[in-house]
């Protein structure tokens, strides 16, 4: 896990004034940037607001210390005696803001980001089906498009 959390890919630009104008505004701006439109709900359940309804600061959650806390100090299992199955998301697929962008650094670090990613994906599904010779491991990648 500290291997996945120490990789640094590109990020995509924070949204400006007339993104946070009000939550209809940040979900449009969220859709353009990622590719899919989530509730407004959500983003009023995860943004601030101020007195005069617009969007404030982005909420900070102290379970998130916690989750942080639970991927680096949960216990190892060396034997799992019943049959399990893990998927595992290889390889990852970029986010909309990342194919659509022009800038070749962008890209070339999303590339490089993604390839690295895949890698350690790979490694970490080899590990657990190593590990649990009851499992089996699937690659799942539905976004991939046969043409």
């Amino acid at each position: 896990m500290k291997q996945f959390q120490g990789l640094q890919g590109p990020q995509p630009r924070t949204p400006g004034a007339s993104d946070l104008k009000s939550f209809s505004a940040l979900q449009k701006w969220d859709a353009e940037v990622y590719g899919f439109r989530l509730p407004e709900s959500e983003f009023r359940q995860t943004w601030d607001s101020t007195s005069d309804g617009r969007v404030g600061k982005p909420r900070d959650f102290p379970g998130s210390e916690i989750f942080t806390t639970l991927m680096n100090g949960t216990k190892k299992y060396t034997r799992i005696l019943v049959p399990a199955l893990a998927i595992f998301a290889i390889p990852h697929i970029r986010e909309t803001w990342m194919t659509k962008s022009t800038d070749p650094t962008v890209r070339g670090a999303a590339d490089s980001y993604f390839a690295d990613l895949d890698v350690l994906a790979e490694k970490q599904g080899k590990v657990f089906e190593d590990g649990v010779p009851t499992a089996r491991v699937m690659r799942y990648a539905p976004h991939i498009r046969v043409k």
